[in-house]
């Protein structure tokens, strides 16, 4: 299936079906807390993280909004940008007033700021209704079609001989979704190409590289949820298990604290963040109880014995790229068998949980000989077992987990907020994980990307100065009891962050932002002993949005960052305007921006979020010196089927290349052109 087959695929269904319904594309507040929650948590991620499942589950909570006036605690949770004392107050608030009938009645629950009111809107309904069904029909369907690609030639791309190109496939992304359902099923399907992959073409036959697929039932009887095909399983604070996406330390504070969902379906084009079989959840009373199993295949890095009958794994691989001999060679190298459950109990505001599952893996993993992976998971079987509590209190809350491994290695978290005044919250997180611990699926707040070999303690304060004010801010100190990747010996670390919100109306928002992180690194210079010095990471920020009207809204932003270390010192200076506009007259929604960038190397870059097509994400890294804009548009054919066309250009000032590897571009400039349709019957 060529990209221009896959258009008209999509186009053929949505004129076939006459009855189709409008249902409006989600609000397009989501993207300004997709920004907020992507830029807030950048440091912890590079430019080539995945986001689209962040993406997915706001938007299908916007498709399936939450009823205020029929809800409770862990549907209100879903919306993880709200704490526990404002979940709890706006319970509060609708229980003792009774029904509210529109989002800014809230303005009355106490300690409740504007801005979550703002993002609340677009996921939150006031009158109980069932989910729209076509006319004359038993299920809803949605069926989107992506194809993106650079423009510029790569050098993987060019035949420099007889044997060809180093890619096997061609410069298209393609990505294709089908999704169904009715009032207590659902089903979806998900197709994934990467640029650079075969399709349809030796060695890969099969068209996508990736292909997920579910089937979900809900609300039988005793049977809460039941997961046929690919899922994600969320429970604790992510310190056992806890696959997809999981926020960590951020300015707002909103990934401190932990909401487990449980068992959820899984949608996105991630090639490693899921497990694939079967999931079951039961309730009865106050008792719930998750059992699943899982059977999938990962990519991974292998070395063979002396004769090349048997291997072994070195790493797993989690990128999902299959462009080269090599990627293919080691697709689908080892088989991963999962078997758990998780047993949950709440009452009287009182939370306990016990999970416990095992692992096996058809050929044993055993790290490459290095230092920093001394301590590293070697074998064919592990086990994990642990339990979490919470309890909530009038004046604030506590939460803990704890895990343990098949050796009987062990890591702790535990937290506590404290609400010590109507607008005043102090949060406080101790975290201890032991350099033996090993854990794939461990997702909990951590410095580094593994939750082993760290302890810290994080102090964060909330506080809603006046009634357009609030300044957010936290400070964590860290260490490390072993050498990692980048540093020769034990290490420490500290970061501080501070915002100032304004948030006058609706219409109005910005704040500014002080970050500052000091690491130990490896020293550069050429010594005799390898030793770790400190580097200090300054960003100072300012940010501004403002909606003028119906039709137009702009976007402000300004942001400096220094890098401060003994043997080098750098700057990075980024700063951008956004404008959308939506027309009145007809159907077409234009966003665009223009940024201009100059660092001194990539160790000072800055990221910015970029408003994409539903779904998609654009999260760039912008260093050296240049320019960027983007263009998308976005246009609603006919009722239910709707367009986006992105295109984007950086070009630098002084540079020969552009990317590197066999990414690599000959000139000064790279651009992308994105095209995505979908259609909703």
């Amino acid at each position: 299936m060529k990209p221009n087959a896959g258009i008209l695929l999509v186009i053929l269904i949505a004129l076939l079906h006459s009855d189709i319904f409008c249902q409006e594309t989600p609000p397009e507040n989501i993207n300004s807390l997709l920004e907020e929650i992507v830029t807030s948590h950048s440091e912890n991620y590079d430019a080539d993280t995945d986001f689209s499942e962040l993406s997915n589950e706001l938007y299908y909570v916007s498709q399936h909004p939450i009823n205020l006036n029929n809800t409770n605690k862990k549907a209100l949770s879903r919306l993880f940008f709200l704490s526990e004392r404002e979940i709890n107050n706006i319970l509060r608030y609708v229980e003792h007033y009774g029904p509210v009938k529109t989002i800014y009645e809230l303005q009355g629950a106490e300690n409740v700021s504007k801005q979550s009111l703002r993002w609340m809107e677009p996921f939150v309904t006031f009158e109980k209704k069932d989910k729209p069904l076509s006319a004359g029909r038993w299920f809803n369907h949605e069926i989107l079609y992506r194809t993106d690609r650079k423009l510029e030639q790569q050098k993987g791309y060019i035949s420099d001989s007889s044997e060809g190109t180093e890619y096997l496939g061609d410069p298209y992304r393609q990505y294709f979704r089908y999704n169904i359902e009715t009032q207590n099923i659902s089903a979806g399907l998900t197709a994934d190409k990467d640029a650079g992959e075969p399709f349809f073409s030796d060695p890969n036959e099969k068209g996508f590289d990736f292909y997920s697929a579910h089937l979900k039932v809900e609300d039988l009887g005793f049977v809460s949820r039941a997961i046929v095909g690919d899922y994600k399983l969320q429970f604790g604070q992510g310190l056992n298990i806890w696959s997809g996406f999981s926020m960590g330390k951020s300015p707002t504070l909103s990934g401190i604290k932990k909401y487990g969902y449980g068992l959820k379906a899984y949608r996105s084009s991630n090639e490693a963040a899921y497990m694939r079989g079967v999931g079951v959840t039961t309730k009865r009373n106050n008792l719930a109880l998750t059992t699943f199993y899982s059977r999938k295949k990962w990519d991974a890095n292998r070395e063979f014995n002396s004769d090349s009958s048997d291997y072994w794994v070195t790493s797993l691989n989690e990128a999902g790229y299959h462009r080269t001999d090599s990627e293919w060679e080691d697709r689908n190298s080892v088989t991963e068998q999962m078997t758990g459950f998780n047993i949950s109990f709440d009452k009287n505001r009182w939370h306990f949980g016990l999970i416990g599952w095992h692992s096996t893996y058809d050929h044993p993993l055993k790290p490459q000989d290095r230092l920093y992976n001394y301590f590293r998971f070697s074998g064919r079987k592990n086990f994990i077992g642990g339990l979490d509590v919470s309890k909530v209190f009038d004046r604030g809350q506590f939460y803990s987990e704890w895990s343990m491994d098949k050796e009987g290695d062990m890591a702790l978290l535990a937290g506590a907020n404290f609400f010590l005044d109507s607008r005043l919250t102090l949060k406080t997180v101790y975290r201890n994980y032991s350099k033996y611990y090993n854990n794939f699926y461990s997702n909990a707040l951590a410095e580094g990307s593994r939750t082993n070999d760290e302890e810290g303690f994080l102090l964060g304060v909330v506080f809603l100065m006046f009634d357009d004010f609030s300044l957010k801010g936290y400070a964590d100190f860290f260490k490390s009891r072993w050498m990692g990747f980048r540093t020769s010996s034990p290490s420490n670390g500290r970061e501080y962050s501070l915002q100032l919100n304004y948030n006058p109306s609706r219409d109005f928002q910005g704040y500014v932002r002080f970050q500052q992180e000091t690491k130990d690194y490896n020293s550069t210079a050429e010594v005799p002993v390898q030793r770790t010095i400190p580097r200090k990471r300054t960003k100072l920020r300012a940010h501004f949005s403002n909606e003028l009207s119906e039709t137009i809204t702009l976007k402000n932003r300004i942001e400096k960052s220094f890098i401060d270390y003994p043997e080098e010192k750098s700057e990075g200076f980024l700063i951008y305007q956004d404008v959308r506009y939506a027309f009145q007259n007809i159907p077409l929604t234009l966003t665009g921006r223009l940024a201009m960038f100059d660092t001194d190397d990539y160790a000072s870059r800055l990221y910015a979020y970029e408003n994409d097509v539903l779904y998609s994400f654009s999260f760039p890294a912008y260093y050296d010196k240049g320019r960027r804009f983007y263009l998308l548009a976005k246009y609603e054919l006919i009722s239910g089927f709707t367009a986006w066309l992105r295109y984007s250009r950086t070009k630098y000032n002084h540079r020969q290349t552009v990317l590197s590897g066999y990414n690599e571009i000959e000139g000064d400039a790279v651009s992308e052109v994105k095209l995505q349709l979908r259609v909703k019957f």
